[in-house]
């Protein structure tokens, strides 16, 4: 927490599936407890107080433009980075927006890639910034993803998992 001299990225996974999840999310954001908020183009939406379209914790949504206004919003409002992922990830400090294009379409068909997503601007916040952290994380698995052929989602996420591991045991 930002008065403890912790860090913490927030996912608000189903924000919009009941009102607990909303008002919990809401008060650590409200409270200032988070340096980053991470979800999907839904998530963010919800936060944003639109009505959203998913199916369960997966979006639906695809206005890259309005997503892109709501999120500069939010991150002025709450004075914390906020990032938003789907086919172009969206990052905002408030006063900048950073899109990151590129990446897999079949992400989409695996579950636990937010949740991953997450774990990898954790990773990054331990060691930068909570703008360049999103940033880095994002980047990453954006990165990790291009050019690999794969059959389907089970055959993509092996290879996926190998390129992550042979950047880190490059470093």
């Amino acid at each position: 927490m930002k008065n403890r001299n912790k860090k913490i990225v927030l996912d608000p996974v189903g924000v919009a599936l009941s009102k607990l999840r909303y008002n919990v999310v809401e008060y650590f954001i409200k409270e200032q407890l988070v340096d980053i908020v991470k979800g999907n183009y839904s998530e963010i939406m919800t936060l944003a107080g639109s009505k959203a379209k998913a199916k369960g914790v997966d979006s639906l949504e695809d206005d890259i433009s309005l997503i892109d206004d709501n999120i500069a919003q939010l991150s002025r409002k709450h004075k914390c980075i906020f990032a938003a992922t789907g086919e172009v990830d969206i990052i905002s400090n408030g006063l900048k927006n950073i899109h990151l294009e590129g990446g897999n379409r079949i992400m989409k068909y695996i579950t636990g890639t937010g949740c991953l997503a997450t774990a990898a601007v954790g990773v990054f916040l331990s060691v930068a910034e909570a703008f360049n952290a999103a940033i880095y994380g994002l980047f990453l698995l954006k990165d990790a993803t291009r050019n690999i052929e794969a059959n389907g989602p089970a055959e993509f996420f092996n290879k996926f998992i190998d390129k992550i591991y042979n950047i880190y045991k490059l470093s």
